[in-house]
């Protein structure tokens, strides 16, 4: 990593020394008069450089929503009901929706059989790409679509999995028909609609040949601010400004997606001009700091725009599941989990990693999640119960109480006759074990940097945390990552589903399952992420989300590091970007001078 990051210094260092000379424009010529016409207006083209090959459009039909690239297409020529607020906190941002469902305006209404309503308005002036009338039937459409056994591949997102039927009311306005309440249809996920008089002649003739329709990639006609013309495969992808867009034109004429799969030669591009802006993942925040101050110092104007990811912090996803964890009396004991926890200098980690951009986390709820609005008052106060200093003594005498002492190496040794001889994989004798542990460490990135700073702290500890970085068999491998003996750094968290027993991956679900990654099958978690489901009242809500974070925390379900700061690199003249997501711009906004 060392030899790479220097190699793309001295890359950087060659094109700023180097100058690219414009064309001269020619002067008029000898008894030439000035000209009368009107100069025509410069033409505003935006070359953006997209780190991911994008495979499908549609992300529940063609199954293609794992893939970040798939999140930067939803603000050029999809667009959704709402979008998340640009500021954290701030109240959600309408779309093609006029307004959100809520008990008070008498749209959201739980029935006495348990079942529940919701109306949804959409604006009246939306059009799709080829100028036909966005309506309420395009998403009642929709919905009868992705609701089809065995025809979307993730068929309806999240809570939207309950909607069982749609009435269009009249031409802008439709309720969705629930089987039971959900607080996950709040903001009309996966109700992003299809283009009604473009698929349903395709799902008459044929349903199950949908996903490989052109609509979803090469021929998609959306109804967003830009319009797309051309699909180069692995290569380009070219959008131009639609100008019926209800909320009024963009500010860009054009706008070029650049496939450019190599974060250094995606760097080396911006620094020779040949694109304006790179989008995550692109290079790591020590690069960008780099930048940033070379930027500074010289007074270029070019720009490191830090966003946030708010999907989940930067984290350790434990084994918890007894048949797998090992050794078998660790990370399987509340203390234990606790003391790993206080043995890590979070705060010291975070400026290794982030260089002082990010924040330690503290809980599960990114500022800017619901989660977190509820419980503002909560979390900012300076009683808030979880935090978990670093404290090595308090570390160490959690671990005592959970039967772990260190042994003449300095290596934590469970059971009253001392280490265990032979190699430290042997299965231990009765009442012995050696807390030898396992960290997965995905390639590319930063994982193994910050994997070898908690090595540090946890061998501080006592701990003998072995690093191993996955192949890409290992990585692609459902079994192998579902029954992982140790931990894996994972980025995502959230509520619903995360550490649910419904989402363990198991035999029959071909080890899928959800996320349930660290195979928590715990009663009392599962009851109260579906408390937090149905809690339709705000101080229901703000009730059960305080719940469910004290168990979680209190049990430590996973190990929080760090909120991830994302970087973003635009050139001078390029103004407008807001990162919201971590990975996501409100395009429409963007201008380039």
């Amino acid at each position: 990593m060392q030899s790479k990051h220097a190699s793309l210094s001295l890359v950087i260092v060659g094109l700023l020394v180097s100058t690219a000379c414009a064309p001269s424009q020619s002067a008029p010529g000898v008894g030439e008069g000035p000209s009368v016409r009107e100069a025509p207006q410069k033409e505003k083209v935006l070359t953006i450089a997209l780190q991911r090959e994008i495979t499908q459009f549609d992300q529940d039909i063609s199954g293609a929503s794992g893939s970040s690239a798939w999140r930067h297409w939803v603000e050029f020529a999809l667009e959704p009901l709402t979008a998340p607020s640009k500021t954290p906190g701030g109240p959600r941002e309408m779309r093609l929706a006029a307004e959100l469902p809520t008990q008070a305006n008498g749209k959201w209404v739980i029935n006495r059989d348990g079942t529940m309503d919701m109306t949804w308005s959409i604006v009246r002036n939306a059009k799709w790409h080829d100028g036909t009338p966005l309506t309420a039937e395009d998403i009642a459409f929709t919905i009868k679509v992705k609701s089809e056994p065995g025809l979307a591949q993730q068929r309806l997102t999240g809570g939207s999995q309950y909607i069982k039927g749609v009435t269009v009311v009249d031409p802008y306005t439709f309720t969705t028909h629930w089987s039971r309440p959900s607080i996950l249809g709040r903001y009309g996920a996966g109700l992003e609609p299809l283009a009604k008089h473009i698929m349903e002649p395709v799902y008459l003739r044929d349903s199950t040949q949908m996903q490989f329709h052109g609509y979803f990639l090469e021929d998609y006609i959306g109804a967003g601010p830009f319009k797309l013309v051309k699909y180069e495969p692995a290569s380009f992808i070219e959008f131009v400004r639609f100008d019926e867009y209800y909320k009024g034109p963009a500010k860009l004429n054009r706008v070029i997606l650049k496939i450019i799969p190599d974060g250094n030669t995606m760097v080396a591009n911006l620094m020779a001009g040949g694109v304006d802006v790179l989008t995550p993942p692109a290079v790591g925040m020590d690069l960008a700091a780099e930048l940033r101050d070379r930027w500074q110092r010289e007074g270029s104007g070019h720009q490191v725009i830090v966003g946030e990811r708010e999907t989940g912090a930067n984290n350790y996803e434990i084994m918890v599941d007894p048949e797998y964890a090992r050794p078998v009396n660790g990370m399987t004991q509340q203390k234990v989990r606790k003391a790993a926890l206080h043995a890590i200098n979070r705060e010291e980690l975070m400026e290794t990693m982030t260089l002082g951009q990010g924040a330690v986390a503290r809980q599960m709820y990114h500022p800017n999640t619901e989660g977190y609005i509820f419980l503002k008052d909560y979390i900012e106060s300076p009683t808030f119960p979880w935090n978990y200093p670093y404290d090595l003594r308090k570390a160490l005498q959690l671990m005592a109480e959970a039967g772990w002492t260190k042994g003449p190496d300095g290596i934590l040794v469970h059971g009253p006759t001392g280490p265990t001889t032979g190699s430290p994989y042997a299965m231990p004798a009765a009442g012995e074990e050696r807390f030898k542990y396992q960290a997965l460490i995905r390639q590319g990135g930063t994982w193994l940097k910050q994997n070898s700073v908690v090595q540090g702290y946890w061998k501080e500890l006592g701990i003998d945390l072995e690093l191993h970085t996955l192949t890409p068999a290992e990585q692609s491998d459902n079994k192998f990552i579902g029954t992982k003996p140790g931990a894996a750094n994972v980025t995502a968290g959230g509520v619903h589903g995360r550490y649910h027993s419904k989402d363990l991956p198991t035999e029959a679900n071909n080890w899928t399952g959800g996320s349930n990654r660290g195979r928590w099958n715990d009663p009392k978690v599962d009851a109260m992420i579906e408390r937090i489901d149905i809690s339709i009242a705000d101080e229901q809500a703000r009730a059960a989300y305080r719940d469910y974070m004290d168990y979680a925390m209190d049990q430590v379900v996973f190990i929080p590091f760090y909120w991830e700061p994302i970087p973003w690199f635009a050139l001078k003249g390029v103004t407008g970007i807001v990162p919201y997501g971590g990975t996501q711009a409100w395009w429409h906004e963007v201008d380039k001078n």
